[in-house]
């Protein structure tokens, strides 16, 4: 089953704050940490922090389940942006690493999850460059 690492990081969260002020970037991240803490309430499985400025962590079980977690999240994403009058959209970048006996530490389990996280934002903004 394995135990996943999960990256997250919120895309453009830099030009929330110089375009729009950090009060509006603070609610940007208060939004993703509580989409996330309701994430969290419906599953027993998972822990969920906080890791640093505008990124997040996910600890899960299984490939699949972790799996279902991101869509779940990505599709609560989608709802906030619809149902939300911001002048920003909410999204982010998801890099995911199963954990391997050969880890020295923490660190490299999330430098390999925060690897596969820069992946995805380079192929997200080749697919939309003005994104």
């Amino acid at each position: 089953m394995g135990t996943y690492l999960t990256v997250i990081d919120i895309n453009k969260f830099k030009a929330i704050n110089d375009r729009y002020g950090h009060a509006e970037g603070d609610a940007a991240l208060k939004h993703t940490a509580n989409i996330l803490r309701g994430i969290a309430a419906k599953h027993d499985n998972i822990f969920i922090a906080r890791f640093g400025g505008d990124e997040f962590i996910i600890l899960s079980k299984g490939e699949q389940y972790t799996n279902d977690i991101c869509a779940e999240f990505k599709n609560a994403l989608t709802r906030f942006n619809t149902g939300h009058q911001k002048p920003w959209e909410l999204s982010v970048s998801l890099g995911t690493a199963p954990y391997k006996t050969e880890y020295r530490d923490f660190e490299e389990w999330f430098t390999q999850a925060d690897n596969e996280m820069y992946k995805a934002k380079k192929k997200k903004n080749r697919r939309r460059p003005n994104a």
